[in-house]
């Protein structure tokens, strides 16, 4: 499952490589940058949270442990991804050189990541070691990222390709939210759900707020 989940970065590379040119992959890959301390962050909260959730008979309190701890991780994360939405058209050219100002386009699309990283249904499931839906959802998220992510391709461009990573990682946690919702394990019961809306509903109007103003 880590495997397939992780080859979404290969998809991605070979996709823009074999319909554009090599300014056009260099500019992905210098834009192609999930936020590094939400993903260190994330996996570390989920795979430490799992033996506190309880095993195979996960009660709800242990599940506000859950909720309670990523929570928190928002209330870190979010802001600071907002600011760097904000700031990304300054800071790139200061990181790296001006050639590289339409990296930036991809860097804040990959920022949106945040909104799929900060919900935690794979830790559930692991603590219920029902761990063969996992697998299956990581199958299914590569065919939505490879078909999704050609098809937003042929339509936006290079841009298209990161649109089609954020729409998958999506995808592959609300279908895990969805087989734990059928098992009596509501989606609130470890998800701050207000708060998470919130920041989602902030990022993505920042995100539009920079794309069609700055």
């Amino acid at each position: 499952s880590l495997l397939l989940s992780g080859s979404s970065d290969y998809i991605d590379s070979f996709l823009i490589s074999s319909n554009f040119g090599p300014d056009q992959f260099a500019l992905f890959r210098y834009g192609a940058k999930e936020l590094p301390i939400s993903l260190l962050l994330a996996n570390a909260l989920s795979t430490a949270i799992v033996p506190r959730l309880g095993g195979k008979e996960v009660v709800e309190n242990r599940l506000m442990d859950l909720k309670n701890e990523s929570a928190k991780l928002m209330n870190l994360l979010f802001p600071i991804s907002i600011f760097l939405l904000l700031t990304s058209y300054w800071i790139y050219p200061i990181v790296f050189r001006k050639e590289f100002m339409e990296s930036a386009k991809i860097f804040n699309v990959y920022l949106l990541l945040i909104i799929s990283r900060m919900i935690f249904p794979q830790s559930v499931v692991l603590a219920l070691q029902k761990t063969k839906i996992i697998f299956k959802v990581a199958l299914i998220e590569i065919i939505i990222n490879v078909t999704i992510s050609y098809l937003l391709m042929l339509k936006f461009g290079v841009i298209g390709v990161a649109y089609g990573t954020v729409i998958a990682f999506m995808v592959d946690k609300f279908l895990l939210s969805i087989y734990l919702n059928n098992r009596g394990i509501k989606f609130t019961q470890y998800v701050p759900l207000k708060l998470w809306a919130w920041y989602s509903i902030s990022l993505l109007l920042v995100y539009l707020f920079v794309e069609n103003f700055i």
